[in-house]
């Protein structure tokens, strides 16, 4: 959607909907190209033009999907690893809930095509968007990432962990991963066996010595 169109449609949304007053609204396409935000929703929520309750009911009426305030809300950080912080950032999107082999995803902008493409080359689910604010959206992002980056796999994750196999995955890799599986289960009885028939050759040795 281009800026302009944009900024017009949500104005005219957020005053039919009487989250933005009439005399606010007088000069505020001006105000927002002289101001030194890049995204209208930021600048109306920073100047606080509007309250995030109605920005998000008018980003919804404007892209017909529902919207979710992603501020606060407890992210499955499986889910996101599945994509590479840098992408998740760009594109303003952040995935919160699988279901089957969909995946709910809160977008910035869900009218943006390129989309299912994109996330398409990183899983395989049937996309559902949501629309939240761009800014909680990045900064959601970041936090999940920066905490895996510094915390230890608690028992929740290790359970997630376990689960994989409940998760849509290539044939291929599945085969893979068997096949990985059971090479290491081979080297660690290898292993095991190996050591335990040294400790029996040094017990037999030690007997045979007195």
């Amino acid at each position: 959607m281009e800026d302009h169109i944009y900024v017009d449609e949500l104005t005219n949304i957020l005053l039919k909907i009487r989250a933005l007053k009439s005399e606010q609204a007088k000069g505020l396409v001006e105000a927002f190209a002289n101001s030194s935000h890049e995204r209208f929703d930021n600048f109306l929520l920073e100047e606080g033009l509007v309250e995030k309750a109605g920005l998000l009911k008018a980003l919804s009426i404007l892209y017909q999907v529902p919207y979710m305030d992603v501020d606060g809300y407890f992210f499955n950080s499986f889910l996101l690893q599945k994509f590479p912080k840098g992408f998740l950032v760009r594109n303003a999107i952040i995935p919160y809930k699988q279901d089957e082999n969909m995946l709910l995803v809160v977008a910035a902008d869900p009218s943006n095509q390129e989309l299912l493409d994109k996330i398409g080359a990183h899983v395989s689910y049937d996309i559902r968007f949501n629309v939240g604010i761009q800014i909680d959206i990045i900064n959601m992002i970041r936090m999940y990432y920066d905490k895996s980056l510094t915390e230890p796999v608690n028992e929740d994750q290790e359970l997630r962990i376990q689960e994989l196999d409940d998760l849509p995955v290539r044939q291929e890799e599945r085969d893979q991963s068997a096949f990985l599986k059971q090479k290491i289960d081979q080297f660690v009885a290898t292993e095991t066996e190996s050591e335990r028939k040294e400790i029996e050759d040094r017990a037999h040795n030690a007997q045979k010595k007195r």
